[in-house]
Parts: structure tokens; sequence; C-alpha cells
């Protein structure tokens, strides 16, 4: 093995020539790319393998198959829900929109509860002090936000562990 590996003194100077000075081939970093070039779309992927130049390989034709088939489960699922047949929960997979339309919604959910609160009360005085009835509120939207805030920073938390573990195998 010994006649294949570089010599340690050597290890500068490959360093050096390739990476300081750059003599090398081009690295990932250094090559010019966009968004597009990334674009991993059902309908790409399903055009691409399902073209002339791969639809005689298995694997090709494996892969448009199962993207076609899921994307038909996926087309039937927004139909239902357009529908209203089906009903999503915060328990399905929501986009960032969605997620934080249910956020609103549950936050003014609670804003109205300690309206309603504050209303029931009303008839007991004549002058009220909404000293309280504010505390209160401001209270109920404090919590809420940091609660929100706690949940926010759990989800960025889990896509970088997804992120990081794929990057890493």
């Amino acid at each position: 093995m010994a006649k294949w590996v570089i010599s340690e003194d050597a290890w500068h100077c490959v360093w050096k020539e390739l990476i300081v000075n750059r003599k090398g081939l081009k690295t990932f970093l250094e090559r010019p790319h966009t968004e597009e070039e990334y674009n991993f779309s059902a309908e790409r992927l399903i055009a691409k393998y399902g073209s002339e130049e791969w639809n005689t390989k298995a694997t090709a034709n494996r892969v448009v198959e199962l993207l076609t088939w899921h994307r038909g489960l996926i087309k039937t699922e927004l139909d239902e829900v357009n529908a209203g047949t089906r009903v999503l929960t915060d328990n399905d997979i929501l986009g960032p929109k969605e997620r934080m339309k249910r956020k609103m919604k549950k936050l003014e959910q609670e804003t109205a509860k300690v309206d309603a609160r504050h209303l029931s009360h009303r008839h007991l005085e004549e002058k009220k002090d909404y000293v309280e009835y504010f505390e209160a509120l401001n209270k109920a939207l404090h919590k809420r936000r940091r609660e929100l805030n706690k949940e926010e920073s759990l989800e960025r938390g889990e896509m970088l562990k997804r992120h990081l573990s794929r990057r890493l195998k």
C-alpha cells in the first residue's frame, strides 16, 4: 500500500497547489449553478426519465411508474380537499401559508374567548375597569406568540436536522 499513498511530506504542497492556487479540477462550490438546475419536480423527472433516451432502462421506467402513481395520489387528495370531502387536520403535511393561517385562526379564537369572558361579566358591573380585560388579552397574546415562536423554532430545528442528516449520508 505504501507505494500508492502520497508521502506526508508532500501533503502541504499538494494542498497549496490544488486548493490555494486552484490548479486542480473545479469543486462543486466553484461551479456556477442556478436554482432551476436543481428543480426535481415530478413533472420534470417523469418527462426526463420517460424520454427515448431513458425509457429502455428498467430503473428509469420504475421511477416514472412510481412518480406517476404518487402524482395521482396527490391529485386525488387535492381534489378531495377542494371538494370538501376531505378536511386536512393540523397533523397533515401543510404548506407554510396554511400553517400560518391556522395559527392566526387559533389566535383569533383565543382572543374571542377573552372577549366572551369579558362580555359575560359586563352585566355585573355598571362601571367597569377595562384594565383586567386588556391585561388578560395581552397575556393570552404573549402566551400564544411564545408558543408560536417555540413551534417555529422546533420546525426549523427539525428541518435543519433533516437537511444535515441528508448531507451526511
